[in-house]
C-alpha cells in the first residue's frame, strides 16, 4: 500500500509533466498526481482526441490544479502525428 502522505509531501504543490499523458497509464498518473498533491500537471500528448479528453476530465475533477495542455510528440526527432 502506497504512503499517500509522504507522496503528497513529496509533491506539495510541484509541477509535473506527464508524457503520453492520455494513454491509460498516463492518464491514470494524471489522476493521482491531481489527486494527491500536484499544483500544475502539463500534459504531453501526440493524439489531439485523447489530450482533449483527459484535459477535460482534469479540468472538471480537479479545479484547483492547473493543467496546461501540449500537443506535440516526446520522441526524438519523430514527426508529430
Amino acid at each position: 500500500m502506497p504512503d499517500w502522505n509522504l507522496i503528497r509531501g513529496w509533491l506539495g504543490g510541484r509541477t509535473v509533466m506527464v508524457t503520453g499523458a492520455g494513454g491509460s497509464i498516463g492518464s491514470e498518473l494524471c489522476r493521482q498526481c491531481a489527486r494527491h498533491g500536484a499544483g500544475r500537471i502539463i500534459l504531453l500528448e501526440i493524439s489531439e482526441l485523447l489530450l482533449l479528453t483527459i484535459e477535460g476530465e482534469l479540468r472538471r475533477s480537479f479545479p484547483d490544479v492547473e493543467i496546461e495542455a501540449v500537443l506535440a510528440c516526446a520522441g526524438a526527432g519523430a514527426p508529430a502525428a
